[in-house]
């Protein structure tokens, strides 16, 4: 099953507080043409093209300053991608770009907590791009300091389209495996995926999330370094999703 989303299958939420779109905080659509997406990587591939995708600035930091989750509404499906994910393997995927170091934000995956200080602050695993780095990373997250695990760091160029994608495969209840990719050439539904890392978490690993945690969801999340002038934006956020054999 594939799932391609809009704004409104979202579900926005700051510190617990379900956000109303359209709001600040929620990000507003910017034309692909005014940030010459063309000339830095975004390529529509498969998809009708699209004249818009999801800016976030300042404009778009809410009080108090924690990160924006956003995640898959449970309107969505019957609900079919969020609480528990059963025997199910999930794939996320999405465009990724920001204008400098400076902001901060990933996508997730089995996330069972939306509220955090920064955009690796998620409670589940997911690809980080953090604040003020360059760098694109696994993390499993499940607490404080000493309940996560931090995949290498994958360096890529700033102010360009990244198409990146997170693969979540359980083995039973034993493990779960992460892979992370990213697109070498292509666009949406026609990439060429190059294998960047691969995590497996072991059940009696701190960071392991299990699959009948209530709540759990998938989406992305906007941290800090957000300024008028320093901005972030997704676009083609997509779910597939299916059964582990």
């Amino acid at each position: 099953m594939t799932l391609i989303l809009s704004a409104s299958d979202f579900l926005y939420v700051n510190a617990g507080v379900v956000l109303t779109a359209p709001d600040a905080a929620t990000g507003s659509a910017r034309l692909h043409a005014d940030i010459n997406s063309a000339a830095k990587g975004y390529n529509s591939g498969s998809l009708p093209s699209s004249s818009y995708c999801r800016e976030y600035s300042q404009d778009s930091a809410p009080t108090p300053s924690r990160p924006i989750f956003t995640s898959v509404s449970g309107s969505v499906e019957g609900g079919a991608y969020t609480g528990s994910f059963g025997n199910n393997a999930i794939s996320a995927r999405a465009w990724v770009r920001k204008n400098d170091p400076g902001p901060g934000f990933a996508i997730f995956l089995k996330n069972d907590s939306q509220i955090g200080s920064s955009a690796t602050n998620f409670k589940g695993y997911g690809v980080a791009y953090p604040s003020n780095q360059t760098h694109l990373q696994i993390i499993a997250r499940q607490g404080p300091s000493g309940q996560e695990n931090k995949g290498p760091e994958f360096e890529v160029a700033t102010d360009e389209w990244h198409r990146i994608r997170l693969d979540y495969i359980p083995i039973g209840s034993m493990k779960d495996v992460l892979n992370f990719y990213t697109a070498s050439a292509g666009g949406t539904n026609t990439e060429t995926w190059e294998l960047v890392d691969t995590m497996t978490i072991l059940s009696t690993d701190n960071w392991y999330v299990t699959s009948s945690t209530p709540g759990i969801n998938i989406g992305y999340m906007m941290g800090s370094g957000l300024t008028l002038t320093r901005l972030a934006w997704i676009d083609d956020f997509d779910v597939y999703v299916t059964p582990a054999g």
